[in-house]
């Protein structure tokens, strides 16, 4: 009667012994479970930030790229075919068109480089910020970020104000300024070519010179031609020198 009982009892310390082993694996598991949950999390917010900052320096250098095609590619386009006409009028040779192309063509690479190397130290600064806190930089390393940092915001601000110069404002006229003040300004080239511009009007102003100088000409053998309708042979005398004379000056 007495060996039932021994038995239940042995029973009962195995099953709590290895109840009491399990429950310590089970602890290390869910540790480790945790553990590799927050740092997945890290990870995932890490990537996360990536991309994000790719996303904001690629719509950055896409806004520069529209920005310098709208400012250059019209302009530099009616100016070649310009040139290219005056060429074909006799009015520019064949080595100024090309001085004038290769003008062009380095400032629109001005403006594009200009564009590229503000977004790439953008895209430095940002990365330096975001994975290296400035306890971890040496004061060398610390030196380098702040003057990144300040050569950015200082291009950055120049910027803003090219962009602010061309925003029209109302203010009431004084006796010093006008309205006409501020347009007269903006009539400057946005891209600075303010000498192609000038070559452009002179050569213009003088084929406009020239073509009304022939028009006025035409014109006046016209009138010769249409203003009498009936012989001058038929009228006499000082009628007819008069109306001869009316016809070549015109009205």
């Amino acid at each position: 009667m007495s060996a039932p009982p021994k038995k239940r009892c042995v029973r009962r310390r195995h099953v709590s012994e290895s109840s009491s082993e399990e429950e310590p694996v089970q602890d290390n598991v869910q540790a480790e479970s945790d553990g590799l949950e927050e740092y997945e999390k890290e990870e995932l917010d890490r990537e996360k930030d990536i991309q994000e900052r790719d996303a904001f320096v690629k719509r950055l250098i896409n806004k520069d790229q529209e920005l310098t095609r709208k400012i250059s590619a019209t302009p530099a386009l009616s100016q070649y075919e310009d040139a290219l006409r005056k060429v074909e009028a006799g009015e520019m040779s064949k080595k100024e068109l090309l001085e004038e192309l290769k003008k062009a063509s380095r400032r629109s690479y001005l403006r594009k480089r200009q564009a590229d190397k503000l977004a790439d130290l953008k895209g430095e600064v940002e990365d330096e910020e975001l994975f290296f806190d400035k306890d971890e930089l040496s004061s060398k390393e610390l030196a380098e970020l702040q003057y990144k940092q300040t050569i950015l915001a200082v291009a950055q601000s120049h910027q803003q104000a090219g962009e602010l110069e061309n925003i029209s404002r109302y203010f009431i006229p004084t006796e010093d300024k006008r309205p006409d003040d501020k347009y007269k300004e903006e009539e400057k080239e946005k891209d600075g070519n303010e000498e192609g511009k000038r070559w452009e009007q002179e050569h213009v102003s003088s084929a406009l010179y020239s073509f009304g100088a022939k028009d006025k000409t035409d014109k006046q053998l016209l009138a010769v031609s249409t203003a009498v309708p009936f012989p001058l042979g038929a009228v006499g005398g000082r009628l007819a020198e008069n109306l001869k004379t009316a016809a070549i000056c015109g009205p």
